[in-house]
């Protein structure tokens, strides 16, 4: 969700239905989600419109990075937007719980690469000497698999990713200390199973919440 290179943008998830049984989502708090969304779309539209769209095919290799450098850097910026409104509106542990979750997605696509996320890094505490490890591991990872593709053989590809997968999992966390790794699995929190299609068939409305409505009452902020 709002791109798996980057920091990842929580509004996406909140907009998944069974993201919000889970968070347990207020019909107030649904309401407000849903404006506050409207509001930076409108204003991410407004801003894309004051200049003209980059033509990468005509640029230079400079001239791209540059142009996706500040891509990304417009990206950062409205998804830490969206995610401070979002804050407003949830309590710290329906907060806490979405990013659980959006670890545990992003892990989906990247495995434990997601040790190269900054913030991941951060909350590991991971040493200098760590994160050049971590970086040296990223490129390997990537170079393997871009091997496998421009060799043009989609024979066994699917197993070949899934080991490769596996095995580049198994060097990500050789270089975890044991409390590294313990913290890490308190990052993800208990096991989410993401709907098939929960990001490709567009923003799902509240729905039928089994029966219930939605519960009126606000969820009490936990004690600890």
């Amino acid at each position: 969700p709002g791109g798996f290179g980057g920091t990842p943008n929580l509004m996406d998830l909140v907009n998944i239905e069974a993201v919000q049984k889970e968070i347990e989502v207020l019909d107030d708090q649904l309401a407000a989600v849903k404006k506050a969304g409207e509001e930076l779309r409108a204003a991410r539209e407004a801003q894309r419109g004051q200049g003209e769209r980059p033509d990468f095919q005509n640029m230079s290799e400079a001239e791209r990075e540059k142009a996706m450098a500040e891509f990304r850097a417009r990206r950062e910026k409205e998804t830490a937007a969206a995610n401070a409104k979002l804050g407003e509106i949830l309590l710290p542990h329906q907060i806490a719980r979405l990013e659980q979750i959006s670890l545990q997605q992003r892990m989906r696509m990247l495995g434990m690469g997601v040790l190269a996320d900054p913030k991941v890094a951060a909350k590991l505490s991971l040493t200098d000497e760590q994160k050049k490890k971590v970086e040296a591991q990223s490129e390997a990872a990537g170079a393997r698999v871009r091997e496998l593709f421009q060799s043009g053989n989609r024979e066994g590809a699917r197993e070949k990713m899934e080991q490769m997968r596996k095995e580049s999992d198994e060097k990500y966390l050789a270089i975890l200390t044991a409390d590294q790794k313990a913290q890490f699995e308190k990052m993800k929190g208990e096991p989410f199973q993401m709907p098939e299609g929960a990001f490709g068939g567009g923003r799902q409305g509240r729905g039928d919440r089994g029966g219930e409505g939605g519960r009126k009452d606000r969820p009490q902020r936990p004690n600890n």
